[in-house]
């Protein structure tokens, strides 16, 4: 009896082949792409919002600054503590009496 003879092929590599692997490969890609973009773009909506936040109150602290500017630089006020300590105004000019 004779024995079976084991015919080998050459794999040869087709163009369906390299078409599969290619487009198997690009579709790993775009998920990852697509995941890491959307997570750096929550990672910048984060960081936006807290940067807004922190100029709001910036905002605020310019704005109470300023009233506090306005307020002490009333002229009432500056002429009303110059007389308690013994200053007078002379037309509109504030001038030191002698004691």
């Amino acid at each position: 009896m004779k024995m079976a003879r084991v015919v080998r092929r050459k794999r040869k590599l087709r163009i369906q082949g390299f078409a599969t692997l290619f487009f198997m490969i690009s579709i790993c890609l775009y998920l990852g792409a697509m995941f890491g973009l959307k997570s750096y773009n929550i990672t910048l909506q984060s960081q936006s919002q807290e940067l807004s936040a922190q100029r709001a109150q910036l905002e605020e602290a310019v704005k109470s600054a300023e009233l506090d500017v306005k307020t002490l630089q009333n002229k009432d006020r500056i002429t009303a503590i110059a007389e308690e300590d013994g200053i007078t105004s002379n037309q509109g000019q504030a001038t030191v009496l002698p004691e």
